[in-house]
């Protein structure tokens, strides 16, 4: 892949999780960009440490169902999240 292709994935990547409920945001940037903890997060943001798992779980799945066709797909990714 080369830096123009990486670029543009970020850029929709971003947008993506713009359309997502700013808790949601939250709780993804937290994790994924900050390696906090679901604990972490969950004490930070006043949630109960399920709450987070829910926020990532729709993250997780709203990124998964907006990648490109033939983008690669993760190995754990849940049965019919691309169908």
């Amino acid at each position: 892949m080369d830096l123009e292709s990486a670029d543009d994935e970020l850029e929709a990547l971003v947008a993506t999780l713009r359309t997502l409920p700013q808790m949601t945001q939250r709780v993804f940037v937290l994790r994924k960009v900050y390696s906090w903890s679901h604990e972490q997060i969950a004490a930070g943001l006043d949630l109960s440490e399920a709450a987070v798992v829910q926020h990532l779980v729709v993250a997780a799945l709203t990124c998964m169902r907006s990648a490109p066709p033939g983008a690669p797909r993760p190995a754990h990714a849940p049965v019919g999240v691309y169908t």
